[in-house]
């Protein structure tokens, strides 16, 4: 997305030159701005997904021995 905004920033410099110093240090800034990494995700973990996975399938079938709908997000 960002680098998306700084090629429409380029087209514009080039199609208005009267513009052009203006949005070379609007780019100029953004490139100064501190850069904060985000957090890496957690690491996966096999037997929670393998609880919360064993979990659903229990509702659902549940839900379907007593002829009900499943609950939401099941």
């Amino acid at each position: 997305m960002r680098l998306a905004g700084l090629y429409a920033l380029e087209r514009l410099a080039q199609d208005n030159p009267g513009h052009r110093q203006t949005i070379v240090n609007v780019i100029c800034a953004y490139l100064r701005m501190p850069y904060t990494p985000p957090e890496p995700a957690p690491a996966p973990d096999p037997e929670r997904d393998r609880t919360a996975a064993l979990r659903v399938a229990r509702r659902r079938y549940q839900a379907a021995r007593a002829g009900i709908a499943p609950p939401q997000g099941a």
